[in-house]
């Protein structure tokens, strides 16, 4: 099994919509190592069958295949569910981009989830993966069908506790636009509505919490889940309420931020 060459084996980033000339809608960046990519590529393919079989159960219907078709003359190749995403080849690093689109919210949810499955196998115990992320993906009765969770590196938690209280107030203003701009791609016609209800909180003791339009959706590091920034270990994070693919895709834009800004500041 390959290594990541950098010592991280994915990266989340996030970019706002754009207008002008060159408008483009939000996007999701998923960014792996080439040779990793491959790898994980390879497993994709050769459980084609069995994830094809898992997002019938999940789209109630049959999807467009997972697929990756072949860039021609320098455009971006597209693959996922229904070809919910741009992939491009950047610096030695494969970039999965996903456009933040009304009616993709499923097809981006499950690629992602395939995605992050494959990457994390390859996440080793002495990686600086500052994010490790895992997403479910399920039609269910009870609710809770999009949950996620994961982990943050301890370097992580003390860049986020080292905000002064002015950084800290930029840092949440950051990261609520962000949430705003994300479910409203998603969901334009009740952008505005809902603008209320994205937010974003940080502490001193290096926890974050992250919220959107819902009934009490977020994703955070829990208090239960906090011990302490003097140990070196990983930290979980857990959710509450995520039932759906707009709040699970909107709320992975935040940690997209919180992972982008804190890798920035390492480097």
């Amino acid at each position: 099994m390959p290594k990541a060459k950098a010592g991280w084996t994915y990266r989340l980033s996030y970019s706002p919509p754009k207008g002008g000339k060159n408008k483009r809608p939000a996007e999701l960046t998923i960014s792996l190592d080439r040779d990793l990519a491959n790898s994980v590529w390879h497993h994709l393919v050769a459980n084609t069958v069995r994830n094809d079989r898992y997002a019938l159960s999940y789209f109630r219907k049959a999807p467009d295949s997972w697929k990756e078709q072949f860039a021609l003359f320098g455009l971006p190749s597209t693959a996922g569910f229904n070809s919910c995403a741009e992939v491009e080849e950047k610096d030695g690093r494969t970039l999965y981009r996903f456009p933040l689109l009304q009616g993709r919210e499923e097809s981006i949810a499950l690629t992602i989830c395939f995605l992050f499955a494959e990457c994390n196998q390859f996440v080793s115990e002495d990686t600086s993966q500052l994010l490790v992320v895992n997403t479910v993906c399920e039609v269910s009765d009870r609710g809770w069908g999009h949950r996620m969770g994961g982990s943050v590196h301890a370097q992580f938690r003390r860049w986020l506790a080292g905000r002064t209280e002015a950084q800290a107030e930029n840092l949440v203003s950051v990261l609520e636009k962000a949430l705003c701009s994300a479910y409203g791609g998603l969901d334009p016609l009740n952008a505005k509505l809902m603008n209320d209800l994205c937010y974003a909180s940080v502490t001193n003791g290096g926890r974050f919490l992250l919220q959107c339009p819902g009934n009490a959706c977020d994703v955070a590091i829990y208090p239960e889940q906090d011990y302490g920034l003097e140990r070196d270990e990983r930290t979980p994070f857990g959710c509450h309420n995520l039932d759906g693919a707009r709040q699970q895709i909107t709320l992975l834009c935040g940690l997209a931020v919180l992972s982008e800004l804190a890798t920035q500041a390492s480097q």
